[in-house]
């Protein structure tokens, strides 16, 4: 009886010691659940680390570069097709502003051997002529609504640059000094015609000539 009670006590000595180590292998190792959690967090932030990389001088001087040129091209089209006061003004504002801040960076990019493109790039190719195939008040509608968003991108690019410590402190320059003209015209495109109905009665107001 002595013998049965030992080899008793032993096994469930044994047992008591199994579920222990079990109960600490289970906290200390990651379920396959919390595990595949835990890689989709990490892919999740390496994700958000590539939309976030951090501006180069090269990479700057060309979205910078094209993005004034597509407004100048959007903003001419917008002189020959737009009878709307609102909008030919806004435009005649971009042609001047952008041309200004384009001229002022070709120098700089070039004294830091950087290359300057000479043209916009596909994708402001086909917003140009997308723009270009309407006409009337859907014309000043969607030229309206292409400004705010332009608008809103090259405020985020520049606000980026001015504050970036990986740009050369020209270009950090160049990006302050015209990050306030950016955002001055970001305010005055919130404020043209955005619906096809607005836009053509904002031009059925106009003073006819006689």
């Amino acid at each position: 009886m002595t013998r049965v009670a030992s080899t008793c006590a032993a096994t469930l000595m044994c047992g008591l010691i199994g579920v222990a180590f079990a109960g600490n292998q289970s906290a200390d190792t990651p379920s396959s659940e919390s595990a595949a959690t835990g890689q989709t967090r990490t892919d999740g932030a390496s994700g958000r680390m590539s939309m976030s990389k951090s501006l180069t001088d090269q990479s700057f001087v060309t979205q910078a570069a094209q993005g004034g040129m597509a407004e100048i091209d959007l903003s001419n089209l917008a002189l020959q097709k737009s009878q709307d006061s609102q909008i030919r003004s806004f435009a005649q504002r971009m042609v001047q502003d952008h041309g200004k801040a384009n001229s002022e960076l070709k120098p700089i990019a070039q004294k830091l051997g950087l290359q300057v493109p000479s043209d916009t790039d596909a994708k402001h190719k086909q917003e140009m002529q997308k723009l270009g195939e309407e006409s009337g008040a859907k014309f000043d509608a969607a030229y309206s609504k292409a400004m705010e968003k332009d608008h809103t991108k090259a405020v985020e690019l520049f606000t980026k640059a001015s504050k970036s410590d990986t740009l050369k402190p020209d270009l950090r320059n160049f990006a302050a000094k015209t990050l306030p003209v950016l955002e001055t015209h970001h305010q005055m495109a919130d404020n043209l015609p955005k619906s096809s109905m607005r836009s053509a009665q904002s031009s059925n107001s106009q003073p006819r000539s006689q």
